[in-house]
């Protein structure tokens, strides 16, 4: 297995068990009705967002080189990573 497929399974990793946690803790408030989960299930939806960002980032950068991308398109890592960073 190349290095950027089992790039590509972690971060399909990452995305499930981000979903999975925000999915526990959106049921966890509705059964508490805390204010507390509450909050960190919406937190949660930042690092599902990043992590869905990561993956589309891994995605694209796998692609071959064309005529419009003569050096790859890696460099869309380097996008990504600012976009999480922020």
């Amino acid at each position: 297995m190349t290095a950027s497929k089992e790039n590509l399974n972690v971060q399909k990793l990452v995305v499930g068990v981000g979903l999975v946690l925000f999915v526990i803790k959106i049921v966890a408030w509705y059964i508490t009705s805390s204010v507390a989960i509450l909050t960190d299930a919406l937190e949660s939806t930042v690092n599902v967002v990043a992590s869905f960002i990561g993956l589309y980032s891994l995605i694209l950068s796998a692609k071959p080189r064309d005529t419009e991308h003569p050096y790859g398109h890696g460099k869309v890592e380097f996008i990504s990573a600012g976009i999480e960073a922020h």
